[in-house]
């Protein structure tokens, strides 16, 4: 797809209905099996993936669609994309690339690679794939939205599933169609869940801010080296279970704590 493949910024005010989708994947009748979705044809998933989105969005509303919207080359796009309601801003996914026209542009309101916006004041980052590091991600002054990854709520889904616990900030959420009912996600909710995520997580990046050069994993100060010392420490970083732990250490000293455990019980 040739033109304008610069990042943009945007910026909004909550009194707009304002939603966000990532990798409905129209059109594409593997993805039903690859990603487990409660479809029996690729029909029925399109009907359904186009009567939630238009059950929700408006014709006024604006909505990012984070990649991947179609999979089938050029006679998906013309028979599905049209159907949408919203004031559409497309970011381009991997499948996109290879599918989307430059005569398509008229169905957006923009097309980019990435894009930076701000709601309330709030930065936001949108990108297809999840990003490792971006700036204003640990002191949560930044929000980034992703898809790519296929993750369900209630079980695994796609390759990218473990990684995606393992690099996950609390400022990160996966607005993929996966992951949020086959539906577009409001603003407001999906405002909500971040807010939750920083209010469970602060205790363990504040650590993170505040102690994490204080250590080195190599020198064996941390001391855990048996489920006695793993309970301490628990209680010392003020973590609520041992996911909490293993994310401070690893954000700390880059290592897994499971991984340490395992070379103990070897």
């Amino acid at each position: 797809m040739q033109g304008d493949v610069r990042e943009k910024k945007y910026q909004f005010q909550s009194s707009k209905n304002i939603y966000f989708i990532s990798d409905p994947h129209f059109g594409h009748a593997n993805i039903i099996k690859y990603c487990d979705r409660p479809f029996k044809s690729v029909e029925e998933m399109n009907a359904k993936l186009i009567d939630n989105w238009n059950n929700r969005v408006k014709p006024n509303d604006i909505i990012f669609i984070l990649g991947d919207i179609a999979f089938g080359g050029a006679c998906v796009f013309e028979e599905i994309v049209p159907k949408l309601n919203g004031q559409k801003y497309l970011v381009l996914g991997n499948h996109d690339y290879k599918n989307v026209r430059e005569r398509y542009r008229e169905w957006f309101v923009d097309v980019a690679p990435k894009m930076f916006i701000s709601i309330d004041g709030q930065p936001i980052i949108l990108n297809h794939e999840p990003l490792l590091c971006f700036g204003g991600q640990m002191n949560n002054r930044t929000w980034h939205f992703f898809g790519h990854v296929h993750t369900s709520k209630t079980e695994s889904q796609g390759s990218d599933y473990k990684l995606v616990r393992t690099m996950c900030t609390p400022s990160m959420y996966d607005v993929g169609a996966d992951f949020n009912d086959f539906t577009p996600i409001k603003w407001q909710e999906v405002r909500d869940i971040v807010l939750r995520q920083i209010e469970k997580n602060k205790n363990f990046l504040q650590l993170w801010e505040s102690e994490h050069m204080k250590y080195t994993y190599e020198e064996d100060e941390l001391g855990i080296e048996n489920d006695y010392q793993l309970m301490d420490a628990l209680k010392k970083y003020k973590c609520s279970n041992m996911e909490e732990l293993d994310t401070l250490l690893y954000y700390s000293y880059g290592v897994r704590l499971i991984d340490r455990r395992k070379r103990i019980s070897e």
